[in-house]
């Protein structure tokens, strides 16, 4: 999210990207409450398509959803600190 504050104003929404720590996001809705959703299941670890998470869609009117992926680089088997 680089310098950003992690609440950004509606006009920002979708976006994707790194969070400083390395991990990957994709961030949509317009809630005021942020929700954050760890994917365990995803073959790529970046950001990912708008289609992917159509599936969270209708959480995007009461919440700012942070679907949130695995680090990159990271060897099989070892989980993010």
């Amino acid at each position: 999210m680089g310098s950003q504050s992690p609440h950004h104003p509606p006009e920002s929404y979708p976006a994707a990207g790194y969070f400083r720590s390395g991990l990957p996001y994709n961030r949509f809705g317009l809630g005021l409450r942020p929700l954050v959703i760890f994917q365990g299941l995803m073959f790529e670890n970046k950001p990912q398509s708008g289609i992917v998470n159509r599936m969270y869609n209708f959480l995007g009117h009461d919440y700012t959803v942070y679907s949130v992926l695995r680090r990159p680089g990271m060897p099989q088997g070892k989980v993010t600190p």
